[in-house]
């Protein structure tokens, strides 16, 4: 009999173990998707990129691990409420059959964002910035909280080797949290003499909360709002123009499944600018609504947004000349059976020379474009002007990274 119990006794320090385990990983899964919340639109195009359907993935994702941890938190509690009255926690069946299914989805979860959104997980050491002071709080009235538990079990413990492991456990964390503000650097907690420069604001395919992106009226807004520089996709149409689009196809930021539905499923590059320029590019972002802003526009601001098309590199370009921000260009490679498969980067390179806009204010965003400017540059036809032919040559040494996006 004695046997008995002390294996069911085991069993249940093996649930709570399991439990509290459940519960940080549980935590941290949820800090972690709270964080993320300005790349919610990446993760949903991510997983459109693959499913080929546009949906909100992001607020079922965050409801659920809120409905998950909250469980998991109640069950920690009442956990820990029968420890400090000396009782087994004597999990129901049930709620161990939940908990795991908690901890296996939550597993299934992380892996999955390894394995597709590595570079993601850097948020949360970014986060820390802001949040550290309030979670080092929160730690400190948590582990406060848990001194009466410990006491209690301290009290009733008949082993002098568990009191002290226990107690010299528990001053660990108490110690180890009183000294964590002494790591703690974050904006929150400086002086402000002490704060370094404000971060440049890049306007991502211009301010596509406010407009539909990689569209004019989204390059306008981003300035409106004192952006440092402008962030654009360039494709090159079949015909040789260059014009702005981020995805492979257009089913998601134009109404080609209506228009042409026979070629929706067609490369973007692969496309006429004589059918590109008849599509809508603005009337899905007040259907689908990514960032949920819609509402907080004006009449004026849906009415122009819904009429918006696809933007040509050139109408981004005078737009920039006539203010003092960058351009950062990201030039998307063509199919191989492109008629402008050799010279796409030549192409863009030329639209920018001849647009005016000075070489300070262009940035070539990847390694390898980088790389087919400088050879585009050292390509310059004798016939070019020579400011034209100083200018490109003077991109090839202007080819870098901003330093904050």
């Amino acid at each position: 009999m004695l046997i008995v119990i002390s294996l069911c006794q085991q069993w249940e320090l093996l649930w709570f173990a399991i439990l509290t385990f459940t519960f940080f990983l549980t935590l941290t899964w949820f800090y972690f998707w709270w964080e993320v919340h300005n790349d919610y639109n990446e993760f949903n195009w991510f997983l459109y990129n693959r499913t080929g359907h546009w949906d909100d993935w992001s607020i079922p994702i965050l409801v659920t691990t809120a409905a998950g941890f909250t469980y998991i938190t109640a069950l920690l509690i009442l956990a820990l409420c029968h420890i400090a009255v000396g009782q087994q926690m004597n999990l129901h069946w049930l709620h161990k059959a939940f908990l795991a299914a908690v901890l296996i989805a939550t597993v299934v979860a992380m892996a999955s964002i390894e394995q597709m959104w590595e570079e993601e997980w850097g948020v949360l050491l970014i986060s820390f910035q802001a949040t550290a002071p309030f979670l080092h709080i929160g730690a400190l009235v948590a582990i406060t909280m848990l001194a009466w538990i410990i006491a209690g079990q301290f009290a009733r413990s008949e082993k002098a080797v568990f009191q002290i492991c226990l107690i010299l456990a528990y001053l660990a964390v108490v110690i180890a949290l009183y000294l964590v503000p002494l790591t703690i650097y974050s904006p929150c907690i400086m002086d402000r003499k002490d704060l370094g420069p404000k971060p440049l604001i890049i306007g991502h395919q211009g301010a596509p909360m406010l407009a539909p992106e990689n569209t004019i009226l989204s390059f306008k807004k981003a300035l409106e709002h004192k952006t440092y520089g402008l962030e654009a996709d360039v494709m090159v149409s079949h015909d040789g123009i260059p014009f702005l689009m981020h995805d492979s196809t257009l089913r998601r930021t134009t109404n080609i499944e209506r228009v042409f539905p026979e070629l929706a499923s067609e490369q973007s590059s692969m496309l006429n600018w004589t059918i590109l320029e008849r599509l809508n590019a603005g009337d899905w972002f007040l259907k689908t609504d990514p960032f949920w802003t819609v509402s907080s526009l004006s009449p004026v601001d849906v009415t122009v947004a819904g009429n918006q098309s696809v933007c040509r590199l050139t109408e981004l370009l005078e737009l920039v000349k006539e203010s003092n921000a960058s351009i950062l260009l990201k030039v998307h490679s063509v199919p191989s059976d492109h008629p402008h498969y050799g010279d796409y980067i030549n192409i863009t390179v030329n639209t920018v020379l001849h647009s005016g806009v000075p070489q300070q204010q262009v940035v070539w965003l990847s390694d390898h474009e980088r790389n087919l400017v400088r050879n585009a540059g050292s390509r310059i036809p004798a016939g070019l002007q020579c400011e034209e032919r100083s200018t490109i040559l003077g991109q090839r040494h202007h080819l870098h990274e901003p330093e904050v996006y």
